[in-house]
């Protein structure tokens, strides 16, 4: 088998690509891209991951039952 096909093999492991959805995930809803984030979520669904993020707080202060 040459190198590239190698390299191939291993981004195609299941979990290789739950972490990969899951940064994903965290990088898009961090930038505010929701259409990514959503597919992202829904691609952690069919690999059987359940995943549910807290809203990160906008702002010093708020939140926090303050």
């Amino acid at each position: 088998m040459n190198a590239t096909k190698d390299r191939q093999r291993v981004r195609t492991r299941p979990e290789d690509e739950a972490v990969n959805w899951f940064l994903t995930l965290e990088i898009a809803a961090d930038e505010g891209d929701f259409e990514c984030a959503a597919e992202a979520q829904r691609e952690l669904d069919r690999l059987g991951w359940r995943v549910q993020r807290k809203p990160r707080m906008l702002a010093a202060g708020q939140g926090g039952g303050q």
